[in-house]
């Protein structure tokens, strides 16, 4: 008998589902989901990085209503008792939290029409946090959870009351943040130029995008067991198909970002423990959105 498919692989389809959508946007996006990284922590804080705090709850996000503009460090804190992610999304002008809204409830809702810029942020477990590096530009955000914490009611999370918008405020800034990435992983066209082997503990990596694609995504999981980055993607590929995989496998994001639009640098925090891990993107993607380039890395 086939195992049933894990929650943690319907939380990608779901989430990648959105990411799609915002793929179309000709500025930076993102949106994908799974399950949570070690709380990890950046170097401190530098006159350019403005540091915040979000809460999320059972079912609300708790953060400032104004934040200024450019480098900012978030960090995401759970204290709910489910777990809980938040996608991260610059409205466009003019646009409504109830168009936002309608749109989430479609089932080929598509939040390129509501949305320009966002980036994503992992489930994160109770008690635990997860901490990205991004460059905020002026605007209206929102920020929000297609979660479902019980599996039994198709409620998500957003419409229990995980959805709050904020605005940035300010100038715009194109400098680089003043942090010192000890790894840097550079995207090319066909292939990754990262090491293939790193120490356990706390990195801060730049991803650069060098592939010459203007768009596309990257995010970093751990694979659990002995799952294989063909394992996955044969996973992923069932799934979007609607299939049942022939091989469950297990795995979890990592880092504060799951995954940030590559049309910009962007950093991440991680706090790595032993085991083998992998990079995805979306770059010559031919199937299921995130079955482009892949890159596995081990963490000794």
């Amino acid at each position: 008998m086939k195992q049933p498919i894990p929650v943690r692989l319907k939380s990608f389809l779901v989430c990648a589902s959105l990411a799609t959508s915002l793929a179309a946007c000709a500025t930076p996006a993102a949106a994908p989901a799974a399950k949570p990284a070690a709380a990890p922590t950046l170097p401190a804080a530098s006159p350019n990085v403005a540091q915040v705090s979000i809460i999320a709850k059972d079912f609300a996000f708790d953060l400032p209503d104004e934040i200024s503009s450019g480098w900012t460090s978030l960090t995401l804190t759970n204290e709910g008792k489910s777990d809980h992610h938040a996608i991260v999304s610059r409205l466009k002008e003019g646009v409504t939290l109830d168009q936002v809204k309608a749109e989430l409830i479609k089932p080929d809702g598509d939040q390129s029409k509501v949305s320009d810029l966002g980036f994503f942020m992992p489930d994160t477990n109770p008690g635990s946090s997860n901490q990205a590096t991004v460059n905020l530009m002026p605007g209206t955000w929102l920020i929000f959870s297609v979660s479902r914490s019980d599996f039994k009611d198709p409620t998500p999370d957003w419409a229990r009351g995980s959805i709050k918008q904020f605005k940035v405020v300010g100038n715009p800034t194109t400098a680089s943040p003043a942090l010192q990435p000890d790894v840097t992983v550079t995207i090319g066209k066909d292939n990754f130029d990262m090491p293939s082997e790193l120490e356990a503990g706390k990195h801060v990596i730049e991803v650069v995008n060098n592939s010459g694609a203007p768009n596309g995504y990257a995010f970093f999981i751990k694979l659990e067991g002995d799952g294989t980055m063909k394992d996955v993607m044969a996973s992923f590929d069932a799934m979007f198909a609607g299939k049942q995989p022939e091989k469950m496998v297990e795995m979890k994001a990592v880092g504060g970002l799951m995954a940030n639009n590559l049309g910009q640098t962007f950093y991440t925090g991680v706090d790595l423990q032993p085991g083998n891990y992998a990079i995805i993107t979306n770059i010559n993607a031919t199937g299921f959105p995130y079955s482009g380039l892949s890159k596995s890395f081990t963490v000794k």
